[in-house]
């Protein structure tokens, strides 16, 4: 459409380019871990995002978020001492989004 507006161009280019260096064009995850059999928040569950390997933990009220990770299909794994690890695969993390994932684990 743009062929002979090259000013046209240009701005849809530096719109593109400021897009993406804003944040915008990523995504993340958020949620809960709580034990499965009490309900009660677990603090200190490692939540892992592979293959990126981008790590964070839960707070004293169980809850994580890892934010700024692009767009794309991932394993998700959560992991705590005293715990069966349960990992979430292929789960799909889309642009400009971000996913709402609580978890349950289920003691030893």
């Amino acid at each position: 459409i743009f062929i002979n507006d090259e000013a046209t161009k240009k701005r849809f280019i530096f719109s593109d380019v400021l897009y993406l260096v804003s944040g915008a064009g990523t995504s993340g995850i958020r949620g809960t871990v709580t034990d499965a059999q009490t309900t009660e928040a677990l603090s200190g569950v490692f939540v892992n995002i592979k293959p990126k390997n981008r790590l964070t933990t839960t707070n004293p009220n169980g809850k994580y978020s890892l934010l700024q990770v692009a767009h794309g299909t991932y394993n998700i794994s959560f992991q705590k001492e005293g715990y069966q690890p349960q990992t979430l695969i292929d789960f799909e993390i889309k642009l400009g989004t971000t996913s709402k994932i609580d978890i349950a684990l289920m003691p030893l």
